[in-house]
């Protein structure tokens, strides 16, 4: 007995297990660049920031450019570095 769970599967197959992570390669004024994402991320995208104290906030890509993402962080830059 069929129950109908194709559509179900098909939804479950297309979730993504895992999410893009950038690494910090410049900070400039207000923003930060960072490499890895510019393959997934589309200018507007909100992105989840990681900080080295364990502080998470939201920025937003401003732009993009080759493997470069430029971020506006929702609030400062303190404690962001290099590689983070």
């Amino acid at each position: 007995m069929e129950i109908g769970l194709e559509h179900l599967q098909a939804e479950v197959a297309a979730v993504r297990l895992v999410h893009d992570i950038g690494r910090v390669c410049a900070i400039e004024g207000g923003t930060f660049a960072a490499t890895g994402l510019s393959h997934k991320a589309a200018r507007g995208d909100i992105v989840e920031i990681d900080f080295p104290d364990g502080r998470q906030e939201q920025g937003e890509i401003l732009a993009l450019s080759g493997e470069r993402a430029v971020i506006l962080p929702g609030s400062g830059l303190d404690g962001l570095s290099i590689g983070t």
